[in-house]
């Protein structure tokens, strides 16, 4: 009698396990799509406004080609300052 009883308890615990292990396996698929999903579409979010942003300055270099010729010589002159002052 005592022996069908410790039998049928690791019965139910070998039960309870092999369960859990399901539903643990579940939660992590589910878990695993729901990132993928998140990634994929954050992916694409940064891509788009990449896209848009080297838009704009495409446009901007297009339509103000000297005023970003001054920019950029002005930037290179202050690194060239700033490099320099850092080996002193």
């Amino acid at each position: 009698d005592m022996r069908d009883k410790a039998m049928a308890a690791r019965q139910a615990v070998s039960d309870l396990i092999t369960e859990a292990r399901r539903l643990a396996a579940e939660s992590l698929g589910d878990l695993h799509e729901s990132t993928r999903g998140w990634v994929d579409d954050t992916t694409q979010f940064a891509v788009d406004k990449a896209k848009g942003v080297d838009e704009t300055i495409v446009d901007y270099v297009k339509e103000n080609p000297y005023r970003t010729l001054a920019i950029a010589i002005g930037a290179g002159v202050l690194i060239g300052f700033l490099m320099r002052g850092s080996r002193s």
